[in-house]
């Protein structure tokens, strides 16, 4: 979700990823309804590692709660 917002609200000034460190096989469907609800595209969103962006991420993101 705050990828598909960062992007939206952002244009192009960021290229903005997200990952887990143990994402799930589809995005949340109700993560997708609401973003659609809200008229914010989300094609090519899909789980990620965080393994992918190693190396070439500058900002992390955490939950306060880990």
């Amino acid at each position: 979700m705050a990828e598909a917002l960062l992007r939206h609200y952002a244009n192009a000034r960021f290229d903005a990823c997200s990952a887990g460190t143990e994402p799930r096989d589809e995005v949340n469907p109700l993560t997708l309804r609401v973003l659609n609800e809200a008229g914010i595209d989300t094609d090519g969103l899909h789980p990620g590692s965080t393994r992918e962006f190693l190396g070439r991420v500058n900002i992390f993101v955490r939950d306060h709660r880990l």
